[in-house]
């Protein structure tokens, strides 16, 4: 690895459950059934194999009421089981699917935790530019601009993370039953019932979803790099990267983390606690999370953030808009809409010819536009049962510093990935791929030629330029930086070209000629 890159491996244990999506449903009777302690997920490719003598069989899967463990006992096949789930109630028609790698085994996906950085470091940016909301178009542009005008000029551009090791799904998965906290029209907690899209005063009157999630307390291991070369200031000021406190350093990161957690832990605790006993095993877990959050915040490098499904909101945007300007945000994008004052439908639809908003529902109309939105904004929240009741928000993670090693030499437990013939378990070591060296050393040129090119005042970078040329560690990459810069320095204009400025005793071209003459670099030539 390069010395100019930083390192950080992190080890995650998760807060709460959390639920990465492949976008797939996991069907009953297709690919799980029922089982004596909840559900059996299987393989759907081992039972079609089987089903090579029996042509007939093709075209009876998925028919209507169509039943698998019939199917198996009438063709007399083989059930091959990846994992099982405990389901306490009756089982669910369908199961969003969580997503695994090529051997069925769940991971956190490095974009996924990247996203989640993301939004938290945003908030960090500087945002004093901004135009007033009332011009929204050109707000919403300076807004998408704050983090850079494009990838190349991203302000995460100089940070990369990988995915995390993989876990056996058996033990790891749990299947999470979903409720919907929804505020009604009058400001009282409610719960919104997916199948009528109405609102129901108890949970238990009101369906939600299912679908698989990594259970709390699970440890999986994940690997950062700091670009060393990009987070120079100098590097950012030709590149035109937004300046970013938290991109300086791991420290500095968590530091900025840590703030965005507990500013958003703070808000919903508040939301939550003015429901009384209706929210009160969710005030608790918020009570407690801020707590682990400040206790964190001592250890360097350290951090809690939420990402993935179930953040919301707040998790996707960092909730940084002040109240008084998110009125006009949400009328001119249209959030938060509450449905109709009379029925509370979202089946609304506007009538230009009468100007007034028409319910599909109820057939009634209503005006002005501010009687479609909820005073509170965002009203729903997604919370995953325990002990029988709705009391714990997805996604919460808790991150901390750790070995290298802890990562390149996770033994992770296996339950039969390649179809052991045997059926016993096996272990596998990951090993991530070592980068290429020469591919390395190609990139690292790339960049110092860009931002040599780039610099308009290359007498004031010149310390800059060199202490990157010196932390380079083989010599031939030092010369090979080196006659870059002393290529870029000929080419100045006549008053500042490095010969004359040489001759005038220049400082700046003093400290090149030291640089040239220990590499061995004819200056005269620039060889």
């Amino acid at each position: 690895m390069n010395d100019q890159h930083l390192l950080q491996t992190w080890e995650i244990t998760l807060l709460s459950p959390l639920h990465i999506g492949d976008g797939e449903e996991l069907v009953l009777n297709m690919d799980y059934r029922r089982s004596n302690t909840g559900i059996e997920v299987i393989l759907l490719d081992d039972l079609l194999n089987e089903l090579e003598d029996f042509p007939n069989g093709l075209s009876e899967i998925g028919a209507f009421q169509f039943d698998l463990d019939r199917f198996i006992q009438q063709y007399n096949l083989s059930i091959t089981s990846q994992y099982t789930m405990k389901c306490s109630g009756s089982v669910p028609p369908s199961i969003r699917r969580f997503i695994k790698d090529a051997y069925g085994r769940p991971y956190v996906p490095g974009s996924s935790f990247k996203g989640a950085l993301r939004t938290a470091l945003w908030s960090s940016l500087d945002r004093s530019g901004l135009p007033p909301v009332s011009h929204y178009q050109d707000f919403k542009k300076a807004v998408q601009k704050i983090s850079g005008q494009d990838p190349h000029h991203d302000f995460l551009r100089l940070l990369y993370v990988s995915d995390s090791n993989p876990l056996d799904p058996q033990g790891s998965l749990d299947l999470a039953e979903i409720k919907f906290f929804n505020l009604q029209k009058d400001s009282q907690a409610g719960w919104k019932d997916l199948a009528s899209r109405r609102n129901k005063k108890d949970f238990r009157q009101a369906g939600g979803i299912f679908l698989e999630a990594l259970k709390p307390g699970c440890r999986l291991f994940i690997q950062a790099v700091l670009d060393g070369f990009l987070t120079a200031e100098v590097i950012k000021s030709v590149f035109r990267i937004p300046y970013c406190s938290g991109t300086t350093s791991f420290h500095k990161l968590a530091k900025v983390i840590n703030a965005h957690s507990l500013f958003i832990a703070l808000s919903e605790k508040a939301f939550f606690g003015q429901f009384g006993s209706t929210t009160a095993p969710i005030t608790a877990f918020y009570d407690n999370l801020v707590e682990k959050i400040q206790e964190v915040s001592k250890s360097p490098a350290s951090f809690i953030i939420r990402l993935a499904w179930g953040s919301g909101w707040k998790g996707m945007t960092g909730d940084w808009i002040d109240d008084a300007d998110m009125g006009k945000v949400r009328e001119a994008d249209s959030l938060g809409k509450s449905g109709c004052p009379f029925c509370n439908s979202s089946w609304v639809k506007l009538e230009k010819r009468i100007g007034k908003y028409q319910c599909k529902r109820c057939g009634k109309a209503f005006l002005p536009k501010e009687k479609w939105f909820h005073p509170v904004f965002p009203k729903t929240r997604r919370l995953a049962m325990k002990d029988g009741v709705p009391s714990e928000p997805l996604g919460w993670i808790s991150i901390a510093p750790t070995d290298d090693e802890a990562f390149r030499k996770k033994a992770v437990f296996t339950s039969n990935p390649i179809g052991d013939s045997e059926g016993k378990t096996s272990f596998v070591t990951l090993e991530p791929p070592v980068p290429d060296p020469e591919e390395l050393k190609a990139e690292t040129i790339k960049l110092f030629k860009a931002a040599v090119d780039m610099s308009h005042n290359l007498p004031g970078d010149i310390d800059q330029f060199i202490g990157k040329v010196k932390a380079q560690e083989e010599e031939d990459l030092r010369r090979e930086l080196c006659r870059i810069l002393l290529e870029k320095a000929m080419s100045l204009p006549k008053k500042t070209k490095f010969p004359k400025a040489l001759a005038a005793g220049k400082s700046w071209a003093k400290r090149l000629k030291a640089l040239c003459d220990e590499l061995g670099i004819d200056i005269s030539h620039g060889k």
